[in-house]
């Protein structure tokens, strides 16, 4: 939201700004309609034909993964794609509010959809994929 990356040489048009932008005023909030443009990459990014798929890694910074539609983006990589994490608590990470907790009375706080469908009409998890690297 802060138009850093555009300040950094990034063209314009590489950069979906989902929260919107600070430099042109349009904000986007809890509840608030989240940008057409999200939606739009990553029906370019991730066609409903994951053959299709140019992504061969992805990187996510700075995110904690916890908000949906958001967290489901990592998921739209094949399982094939290596994924990189880069973030202060990526133990956090592991677990949201879409997880299934195997043994917890509260299975779910509230009552909440496991999935979603993102960019080209494919159905993404919002459960994290990610966990503790095991050798």
């Amino acid at each position: 939201i802060d138009g850093l990356h555009q300040q950094a040489g990034v063209p314009d048009d590489l950069v979906v700004e989902a929260h919107g932008s600070v430099r042109t005023g349009h904000l986007v909030l809890y509840g608030d309609t989240i940008m057409p443009s999200l939606y739009e990459a990553t029906a370019e990014d991730f066609p409903r034909d994951s053959s299709q798929d140019h992504c061969d890694l992805m990187l996510v910074l700075g995110s904690s993964l916890q908000v949906a539609p958001f967290c489901a983006v990592p998921n739209l990589a094949r399982r094939d794609v290596p994924r990189v994490l880069v973030t202060k608590n990526a133990h956090a990470c592991h677990e949201n509010a879409f997880s299934v907790r195997r043994g917890h009375r509260d299975q779910f706080a509230f009552s909440c959809a496991s999935s979603l469908t993102l960019g080209a009409k494919r159905k993404v998890s919002l459960r994290p994929q990610w966990g503790p690297h095991r050798a």
